[in-house]
């Protein structure tokens, strides 16, 4: 029986109860009795209306209740539309599985990032997913299924911004995803599944690898620049440019720490001779194997530079006078070395050498350094050249043995 019917009934037995009760109390009383059964009827009919008024609030409750519970219906099924167009219309993918990693909700961006839209087989379970999709870090190793990001929500993990990458079926080619990921809970807590979102980053990760590429190519140039700059084209050392500046440099740590400092200035004999004689093709090969020489002779830390012409100049950080002087003459006696400029042709080769020190005390300036070191190989010049002389001390001279 519904409930209407049953609130009826209640109505019909609550009248008779109370006739039933009346009639009881106060049978044959006469006039009072008629009084009192007067009494009773208005009561019966007080309960009767009561009745009425409690079985139609009842109703209308009931009506009410229904409209309501159809209204709340109706604004659920907006609401899932609404949610539903949302999710279609979404650039960014959503994947959200339950607990046992199948997959029950997958918009259409989702599909396409994944590369499983069109023609490709359907999947159902993240498992199937992860197979399908390739997925693998961004240095190319590949994500085991534990390790995914959705997986990791569904063990209660949130997980932002990872960047993955997917092979995608429908493009034919690799897409970069930024993931993040959050586990769903029940209202006890327990996990029920995950959601995840991807943003296809691609053209972001393309322009940055692009840039990053670039950046290596302007580095590239600049370091050929610095070498067009500071390196002579002739022979690979430091022209005058870039021998002044290491010049500069040393000089002034040696002021700072008191330290020596050596420069030995290299002038090839007679070279306008050669280049008469030879040709300028067989100059600049002399010159190109002095260079050879004075760097395979010199420390790691000395510097070797071609200031001009047939001057070569060396820089020695540390080094006095004593120990420049040694230098000067190993390298006046590899020089003696003939030059081979063709089969069976050499070219008979020596140098002037000038050496100049500072030490730390009176290390003011490179420019006074190179005075020095100038006026020392100006004197052995003048005294017949294939020499060395050091600054401050007599030329000297080591003849061909």
């Amino acid at each position: 029986m519904h409930g209407g019917g049953r609130r009826r009934w209640l109505v019909a037995a609550l009248v008779i109860a109370g006739v039933s009760a009346i009639a009881q109390a106060v049978p044959n009383a006469g006039l009072v009795g008629g009084i009192v059964s007067v009494h009773a009827l208005i009561c019966c009919a007080a309960i009767t209306a009561a009745a009425g008024w409690v079985h139609r609030r009842a109703e209308r409750r009931a009506r009410l209740d229904a409209a309501s519970a159809q209204v709340a219906q109706h604004e659920i099924a907006d609401t899932m539309l609404r949610l539903i167009t949302i999710m279609d219309t979404l650039a960014d993918g959503v994947f959200v599985t339950n607990q046992q990693g199948r997959i029950t909700l997958l918009n259409p961006a989702g599909a396409r990032l994944a590369g499983l839209a069109g023609d490709v087989a359907p999947v159902t379970d993240l498992d199937g997913l992860v197979r399908c999709t390739h997925m693998r870090r961004i240095d190319g190793s590949p994500i085991p299924l534990e390790e995914t990001p959705m997986a990791r929500a569904g063990q209660g993990e949130a997980v932002h911004d990872v960047e993955v990458v997917v092979y995608n079926a429908l493009l034919g080619g690799d897409r970069y995803l930024r993931v993040s990921a959050t586990p769903l809970r029940h209202d006890n807590g327990a996990i029920a599944g995950a959601v995840a979102v991807a943003s296809d980053i691609s053209d972001e990760k393309e322009t940055h690898l692009a840039l990053r590429a670039q950046a290596r190519t302007l580095m590239q140039l600049n370091r050929q620049l610095e070498l067009l700059a500071t390196r002579d084209n002739l022979t690979g050392v430091l022209n005058h440019r870039g021998f002044g500046e290491r010049l500069d440099e040393a000089v002034a740590r040696a002021r700072r720490f008191t330290r020596d400092v050596a420069l030995l200035l290299i002038d090839v004999d007679r070279f306008k001779d050669i280049n008469d004689a030879h040709g300028h093709p067989a100059g600049d090969a002399v010159l190109v194997a002095i260079a050879d020489r004075l760097q395979s002779g010199v420390r790691a830390v000395d510097a070797v530079g071609r200031l001009g012409g047939d001057e070569f100049a060396i820089l020695m950080p540390e080094t006095n006078r004593a120990g420049a002087m040694v230098l000067a003459r190993r390298l006046q006696q590899a020089m003696r070395i003939p030059v081979p400029i063709a089969p069976g042709v050499v070219i008979p080769v020596t140098v002037s050498v000038g050496v100049a020190t500072l030490s730390g005390e009176s290390a003011d300036r490179a420019g006074g350094l190179l005075q020095a070191a100038d006026a020392a190989l100006y004197l052995v010049k003048r005294s017949g050249r294939d020499g060395v002389h050091a600054a401050g001390e007599p030329p000297v001279r080591i003849l061909a043995s």
